[in-house]
């Protein structure tokens, strides 16, 4: 049996949630000022942990907590705070 192609069956749920993953965000945002989004993908353990930090990120640009700024299509996604003067 080749299980190098096998599919995982079972799906954690629970294991990584939009919300925390928004706070997260925001936080090494405060903390770092300026983040690269592949820093935080490579991070990630998981194919669904990425996909959460990515609809975590959108989330956050929605609400405009961050701004996000890429020179040319697929390079490097700069993460940065929105300051209220800013708005």
């Amino acid at each position: 049996m080749n299980t190098e192609n096998m599919i995982e069956r079972e799906i954690p749920l629970d294991k990584f949630k939009i919300e925390d993953k928004v706070m997260e965000l925001s936080k090494r945002v405060f903390n770092e000022k300026r983040v690269i989004f592949s820093k935080i993908i490579n991070e990630c353990e998981s194919k669904i942990e990425v996909v959460v930090s990515f609809l975590a990120l959108l989330e956050l640009i929605k609400l405009r907590v961050v701004s996000v700024i890429q020179e040319e299509n697929f390079k490097e996604i700069y993460i940065e705070g929105v300051n209220e003067s800013e708005e």
